[in-house]
């Protein structure tokens, strides 16, 4: 088989790959129609190369038909590239000159398949290129030009991180095609050595920056049905683009679902989506759940991937008609990834269009500065999962983590702390302890020493993971009070948010 059929299966089936992962995750689904033309125009040239490769020797009139359906489909793969960078990330102002284009290259096409001007098949000769073949030539590599200026312009005018970086690997796969064309078509004029190199091969190579771009930073959130309307909702006038700090949870929640009962909302939170569906009357709106542990819950993301794949899908629910978002979780974003991190993350969510924005926190200083409006609100406190006590704690119906030999049952879960069983290792390991005991609820009954010993940060991700995970499962966080606690800023913090 020839190296030039080996690159355009290879393409057929590295873009053939993406189009299935758009079509089944549902991710940018306004994707779909260009890459279906664009995969469409491969699977052509693939065939059309196979045919010509094997019909060179003896039907000259074969190769030629061969050579239009093979022009034919690299400009439909190229117009319909020219489509996509337009729509994705995010539509550019030339998204309007979509129809312009497909209905040009679609008379490019008829004048290449139904008239002599552009290529003629002779009996004998073959192909025999006519006097407008320099257009196409024109057109076609002006379109693929442009395909590569226009993700590097918009990679210095979007605002967004996230499709910054979209634009950037799109680029540098483009841009990539583009020198790689330019290679294969002059450096075999001069040195025959490189015969082997065809400009086909520039495809594969844009579509793995392609995939990659898609696959890496994609997140597509269905957008909901509007949620039913119940008495005790809050109403406060919340506009797009701007950033409202509610100062109760529960009445956030209730300024939340007063908007949702008319318009699509998804919320952003720390806490476990069951948790909040059950105490806050959710049932349809869509929940991004920040952590570390999302078993089989989807959609999820790590904290420190908020920039990127939450953001895209925030990008992405608006773009379906999502409306209104709730941000729950700010003091423990700023806590452990930082004010910097989490004002950079405000402000992308401010530069969405369309969007209202509402901040669930426990105390308004967190985001003085960063909200818009701030709103302190009493509310009923909905009931707790994670509660302080100075109670010694049952054996059998919880998992214990201690540093005394408290007296169990052999079969008790109990985690003790030991030289052998270190701080750090419960920090690392210890998630995979809970998950696995019969235990529903957790009592931590050393949360000062585990403090004391471990990295601030570590020892508040491992607090709040042990939340979501006996949360989820619809057990209770018991931590066991002393003054030492409050000692430490982050976890005085926490003291404060669940008394």
């Amino acid at each position: 088989m020839q190296i030039e059929v080996i690159a355009d299966i290879l393409t057929f089936f590295v873009f053939l790959i993406l189009l299935i992962y758009v079509w089944r995750r549902k991710f940018a689904p306004h994707l779909f129609p260009p890459l279906f033309i664009f995969v469409l125009g491969i699977l052509i040239v693939s065939i059309s190369d196979a045919v010509a490769v094997s019909a060179v020797n003896f039907n000259p009139t074969v190769e030629c038909m061969a050579g239009k359906f093979t022009a034919a489909g690299a400009l439909m793969s190229i117009a319909a590239l020219f489509h996509a960078l337009t729509i994705f990330p995010s539509r550019s102002r030339l998204y309007k000159f979509i129809p312009t284009v497909y209905i040009i290259s679609g008379a490019v096409i008829y004048y290449l398949f139904f008239t002599p001007y552009m290529l003629y098949c002779h009996p004998v000769l073959g192909g025999m290129r006519g006097i407008l073949w320099e257009s196409f030539l024109v057109w076609t590599y002006g379109l693929l030009l442009v395909n590569t200026i226009l993700p590097g312009i918009r990679y210095f005018t979007l605002k967004i991180k996230v499709q910054k970086m979209q634009e950037l690997l799109i680029f540098i796969g483009t841009a990539l095609a583009v020198v790689y064309i330019g290679v294969a078509e002059i450096i075999p004029h001069f040195l025959h050595l490189y015969d082997y190199l065809t400009s086909i091969f520039a495809l594969p190579i844009m579509g793995a920056f392609y995939i990659y771009s898609s696959v890496r930073y994609g997140m597509f959130i269905k957008v909901p049905e509007p949620e039913k309307k119940f008495e005790d909702e809050i109403n406060i006038d919340v506009k797009s683009r701007r950033i409202v700090a509610v100062s109760n949870t529960p009445a956030a929640y209730k300024v939340f679902r007063s908007i949702v009962s008319n318009e699509p909302g998804m919320v952003i939170s720390v806490k476990p989506p069951n948790y909040i569906r059950e105490n806050y009357n959710l049932e349809k709106t869509p929940i991004l759940w920040i952590t570390y542990f999302p078993g089989k819950y989807r959609p999820s993301i790590v904290p420190g991937r908020l920039h990127f794949e939450g953001m895209e899908a925030v990008i992405n629910f608006v773009r379906e008609g999502g409306k209104v978002l709730l941000l729950e979780g700010a003091e423990y974003l700023i806590i452990n990834f930082g004010r910097g991190f989490f004002a950079e993350f405000v402000e992308s969510l401010r530069n969405v269009d369309d969007l209202k924005v509402i901040l669930a926190v426990e105390s308004v200083d967190f985001v003085e500065g960063l909200a818009d409006e701030l709103h302190v609100i009493k509310a009923n406190v909905a009931k707790p999962g994670v509660i302080l006590t100075r109670a010694e704690p049952t054996c059998g119906s919880t998992l214990i983590i201690t540093t005394r030999d408290i007296q169990c049952s052999p079969n008790s879960d109990i985690i003790r702390l030991t030289k052998k069983f270190s701080v750090d290792k419960l920090i690392f390991e210890g998630m995979k302890h809970i998950e696995d005991a019969d235990a529903k609820n957790v009592y931590i009954d050393c949360m000062d020493y585990i403090v004391s010993m471990a990295d601030e940060k570590n020892a508040v991700n491992f607090l709040k993971d042990t939340v979501d995970l006996t949360l989820k499962s619809g057990g209770k966080v018991y931590i066991r009070y002393t003054p030492r606690i409050t000692e430490n800023p982050a976890l005085s913090l926490f003291v404060d948010v669940v008394q």
